[in-house]
């Protein structure tokens, strides 16, 4: 038992040793903090990547229409779990219930949406 806490206080050190100077002072300030997680997190990235690449993921992200953006992910070839990766990807909360065309209007919101909501926000006159 305790060769396995020095060899975490170690693994701890050795982290800590990593940390830039700025993210060092955070810590110590209690900004930051340390956090454990399992090694899951690879592969969520590795996901993110495959998905970032689709072809799907980087036309959506041009459009500036919310029908052409739900005509482009009703296609029969992007499949539901291709949606909920890609809704994943866009940090969109989704249920595990929800229905392909559920998926694809919360995509819809979450990225044209929003894109043309800050848009109508930015031109619209602030009358004083």
């Amino acid at each position: 038992m305790k060769a396995e806490i020095l060899q975490s206080i170690q693994l701890i050190a050795k982290t800590i040793a990593n940390l830039s100077d700025e993210e060092l002072k955070k810590l110590l300030n209690g900004e930051a903090k340390l956090i454990y997680s399992e090694s899951e997190l690879v592969q969520k990235v590795e996901k993110k990547q495959v998905v970032s690449s689709h072809p799907v993921f980087e036309q959506l992200r041009e459009l500036n229409n919310r029908e052409a953006a739900t005509k482009l992910l009703s296609q029969k070839s992007i499949l539901k779990k291709d949606l909920i990766e890609i809704a994943s990807t866009f940090k969109v909360h989704i249920n595990k219930n929800d229905t392909k065309a559920k998926l694809i209007e919360k995509i819809v919101e979450a990225t044209v949406g929003v894109a043309l909501r800050s848009q109508a926000i930015k031109e619209t006159a602030v009358k004083r």
